[in-house]
C-alpha cells in the first residue's frame, strides 16, 4: 500500500512491476511482523514496562529522529516512463494553443495592463515559460467563471463541461488584479496533477505532495525547460 500511493504508474503498470521484483527474488527481502499498533499497545502496560531491565532501557532524548535512506532507494533521475522532446513540445505548443483558443478576450483584456506585464516580466525572470504562464491564467480564470456559475468542481462532468465550454463575447472578464504572481504561483501547482496525466501518469494519494511531483516532472519530464514557439500573441511584450 505504501509503494502504491508513492507510485505514479496506473495500476496495470504498478502490478506488473511488482510481479517482476517478486519474480527477481523480492519477497526473500521482505519481513513481516505484528502491526506496530500492537506493541505500541502492549508497551503501554505498566507491569510490562516495569519489568525490562534497566540495562536495556533506552535513556530519554529529546533528539529528533533521522530517517536514514538506503542507497536502493536513491533518487532516480534521466528520462521518465514514455518522455521524449517532441512530445515535451508537444504539450508545451498545446497549452498555448488551448489558451488561444478558450481565452482570447481575456488574454487580449490582460496584455494591455501594465501590472499584469510588471507580474508576466517577473515570473519570466524565474524561469516560467509561456505555458506556464497562460496555464496559470486558463485556471484563474476558469475558477472565477465557476463561482459566478454555481459550478462544483468536484462534479466531474460539471467541470470538464466549463473545460471545453471556449469564451464567447458575453463571458464576464476576470479582473487582471486577480492574475497577482501569488495567484499565479497558486494555480501553477495546482495544475500540477494535469499535467502528469498528458504523461499517462496517475496519482494515487488523496494528498499528493506537490512539491515532490513537481521535482518528479522537472527532473523526468523537462517541466521547466520544454518549450514552444507560438505564432500570434497571447502575453504582453516584455524583456526577456
Amino acid at each position: 500500500m505504501l509503494l502504491v500511493d508513492a507510485s505514479l504508474l496506473d495500476h496495470t503498470k504498478f502490478h506488473e512491476a511488482i510481479e517482476r521484483a517478486f519474480e527477481r527474488g523480492l519477497v526473500n527481502r521482505l519481513m513481516f511482523a505484528r502491526p506496530y499498533d500492537e506493541f505500541r499497545i502492549a508497551f503501554l502496560d505498566e507491569e510490562l514496562r516495569d519489568g525490562i531491565p534497566a540495562d536495556c532501557q533506552r535513556e530519554p532524548t529529546r533528539r529528533s529522529w533521522l530517517a536514514v535512506e538506503s542507497s536502493e532507494l536513491s533518487w532516480k533521475g534521466g528520462p521518465g516512463p514514455g518522455y521524449s522532446d517532441d512530445l515535451a513540445t508537444g504539450h508545451a505548443r498545446a497549452r498555448c494553443e488551448k489558451a488561444a483558443k478558450r481565452l482570447p478576450r481575456q488574454l487580449a483584456m490582460l496584455r494591455e495592463d501594465a501590472a499584469f506585464r510588471a507580474v508576466v516580466e517577473a515570473l519570466r525572470l524565474d524561469g516560467w515559460r509561456d505555458h506556464h504562464i497562460v496555464s496559470s491564467v486558463i485556471n484563474i480564470a476558469l475558477n472565477h467563471r465557476a463561482v459566478e456559475l454555481d459550478i462544483d468542481l468536484r462534479d466531474v462532468q460539471a467541470s470538464q463541461a466549463l473545460m471545453a465550454a471556449p469564451e464567447t463575447e458575453d463571458s464576464p472578464l476576470v479582473p487582471a488584479e486577480e492574475f497577482s504572481a501569488e495567484a499565479m504561483e497558486s494555480a501553477r501547482r495546482r495544475a500540477l496533477p494535469a499535467v502528469l496525466q498528458t504523461w499517462g501518469l496517475v496519482l494515487h494519494s488523496p494528498t499528493p505532495d506537490l512539491d515532490a511531483l513537481e521535482r518528479v516532472l522537472a527532473d523526468r519530464y523537462a517541466y521547466w525547460t520544454a518549450d514552444a514557439p507560438f505564432e500570434g500573441e497571447l502575453l504582453p511584450d516584455t524583456a526577456r
